[in-house]
């Protein structure tokens, strides 16, 4: 799993094989261990949600929830370079966008 924060937008990319996994109903998680002992956890399952991908951030962990169809038409659509996309509002005045996508390079030749 690969996370890119750039402003207002986060990006989790995973291998095939972990969309796979996140497709059989299992999680994926990744730590990001820090100076002074902090840790990061990053979490992403399947959960029961009309969204197709809703992120929170509770004690220090990274959480997206995404939901099962979404997953499996992702899967299902590979090789691809579309991801999951959506725009979760914060606030009044801000937005996150959310993507998850699949790396290219395990996913086989894309034509």
């Amino acid at each position: 799993m690969n996370l890119h924060i750039d402003g207002q937008k986060l990006r989790f990319r995973l291998t095939k094989a972990e969309l796979e996994k996140l497709c059989n109903k299992k999680n994926i998680k990744q730590k990001i261990f820090l100076p002074e002992q902090n840790i990061i956890s990053i979490n992403i399952n399947i959960q029961p949600q009309e969204e197709n991908l809703i992120f929170t951030f509770i004690n220090n962990n990274f959480h997206l929830a995404v939901n099962e169809w979404a997953a499996k038409n992702l899967y299902n659509s590979l090789p691809s370079k579309e991801g999951i996309r959506v725009e979760q509002k914060i606030d009044e005045n801000n937005i996150l966008t959310l993507l998850l996508e699949v790396d290219i390079r395990t996913q086989g030749r894309i034509k």
